[in-house]
């Protein structure tokens, strides 16, 4: 599934058009959004963006927006790649030119934003949306890795090897000692394997590395380091939708052989019962 197709249905259709907002017209012909509130959590970003795109999509031009965001506490690394990766949609769907905002605020496990590609935004000028756009796809700098693994690139039997391989050795060259380098480059990629092979779509995977950090509490000498992965895959499938489809809708009788399945059918029977909105 395309990546603009997953946004349209799985993110958006979360906010009707009616929380559409009008931004404020700038003298020089751009148009203002602004973010209201501090909090940084999924809801209120979401509700944003969707706030944007119904402007956005009604308009019969490109447009020349600013998305003011003020001090940014992201409260995860999963939330600021997510804003970027919509970023990327609204300018590649619409042709719009766009300029962000923001004044961030780090900790160990969101520091990455400081070498994410939306740093290039804030200037607003074409050259760094055209670095953004490439840079989005794909980067290794510093203490950042970045790369979507596209499903029409991975027919080589080789590529998740080769992609394991790249991984390591970006973590070697952050003096990660051998063995937790591979450790973390074996997960990282067998995330990005099940999402291209099972859910047959693109998957983003994203790592940063954030040194020089005190364990609040304890012994000031020690200093900590940050491995944070983050992997997205651009399918409007949940993670528990091939389950569901084999547990509840298929009969047992075509599962005899797959053990594991009637297991969890019988798990399911179980917790039937209470089930309720916040246990679904």
């Amino acid at each position: 599934m395309d990546r603009m197709d997953l946004f349209e249905k799985v993110l958006l259709r979360t906010y009707a058009k009616a929380t559409c907002i009008e931004p404020l017209l700038l003298p020089d012909g751009r148009f203002l959004f602004g973010f209201k509130g501090e909090d940084k959590n999924l809801e209120n970003v979401a509700l944003y963006l969707s706030q944007i795109t119904s402007f956005v999509s009604t308009q019969k031009r490109p447009l020349n927006v600013v998305l003011f965001l003020g001090p940014t506490d992201f409260e995860d690394k999963l939330l600021y790649i997510l804003f970027e990766s919509y970023i990327e949609y609204l300018i590649c769907k619409y042709s719009i030119c766009v300029q962000v905002v923001f004044d961030e605020k780090t900790n160990i496990a969101t520091k990455g934003i400081k070498s994410s590609p939306l740093q290039l935004l804030k200037d607003g000028s074409f050259q760094n949306r055209i670095k953004f756009l490439g840079k989005h796809k794909s980067e290794i700098y510093l203490d950042h890795f970045r790369q979507i693994y596209r499903m029409k690139d991975t027919t080589d039997e080789m590529w998740q090897s080769k992609a394991l391989t790249n991984v390591s050795a970006f973590l070697k060259g952050m003096l990660i000692p051998a063995r937790s380098c591979n450790a973390i480059a074996e997960i990282a990629i067998e995330l990005v394997g099940n999402a291209v092979v099972h859910a047959k779509t693109d998957c983003l995977l994203d790592i940063d590395i954030a040194d020089n950090y005190y364990k609040k509490g304890f012994n000031k000498k020690v200093k900590y380091f940050g491995a944070n992965i983050c992997v997205i895959d651009f399918s409007s499938e949940l993670l528990g939708t091939q389950i569901q489809s084999k547990i509840c809708l298929n009969p047992l009788s075509n599962l005899d052989s797959a053990l594991r399945y009637r297991k969890l059918k019988e798990a399911y029977t179980t917790h039937i019962g209470f089930f309720n909105e916040l246990y679904t």
